[in-house]
């Protein structure tokens, strides 16, 4: 049986919330606003995304994919396996990425 996420996760200073479509204003607006700082790290910021491939984000499972690395996996029981090399795709990119693992219970 595949576990079931929280709507809600504390992390530290911020929480972290499952994605809706009802998010989609307040989503533009802070893309819009941090738009030259997202660009710095996203490459998928280095234009403006249109409204409606953020309401399709919302509705993608992005699962597993890692968005939450730097604050989830510690708090989680995973410790660093290893870090690999990755291409540099923006300029605030380091090409570093991170493996993390867990014992199974």
């Amino acid at each position: 049986m595949k576990p079931t996420l929280p709507e809600t996760l504390a992390a530290g200073p911020i929480e972290l919330r499952r994605r809706r479509e009802d998010h989609i204003d307040p989503l533009m607006d802070v893309i819009a606003a941090s738009l030259p700082e997202l660009a710095q790290f996203m490459p998928w910021a280095l234009t403006m995304p249109t409204r409606e491939a953020e309401v399709d984000f919302l509705r993608s499972d992005r699962t597993g994919r890692g968005y939450a690395t730097a604050a989830i996996p510690p708090k989680l029981g995973y410790s660093l396996a290893a870090e690999v090399d990755h291409p540099i795709e923006t300029p605030g990119h380091t090409g570093r990425g991170f493996v993390w693992a867990r014992a199974r219970d």
